[in-house]
């Protein structure tokens, strides 16, 4: 039977870790979507697991509260 498309995305993705259940696992992260509402709280919940540095070859800031109000704008 074909893995589905997370099981699929994960294979391809895993540095660290075994597929099954209940298992901590490390992947690599190609982009991430940072929304003005909740990106603060992830920042502070990596914080908290003593991640220093975070690096995607894409990240996209949603900021509504900015002068491009509802744009996308890509992070440099």
């Amino acid at each position: 039977m074909a893995e589905n498309l997370a099981s699929q995305l994960i294979a391809e993705h895993l540095i660290e870790g075994e597929m099954r259940p209940d298992a901590e696992i490390a992947l690599k992260i190609d982009q991430f979507l940072l929304h003005d509402g909740t990106g603060p709280l992830c920042a502070l919940q990596l914080e908290a697991m003593g991640v220093e540095q975070v690096c995607a070859e894409t990240a996209v800031a949603l900021c509504r509260s900015s002068p491009g109000r509802g744009r996308q704008q890509e992070c440099r």
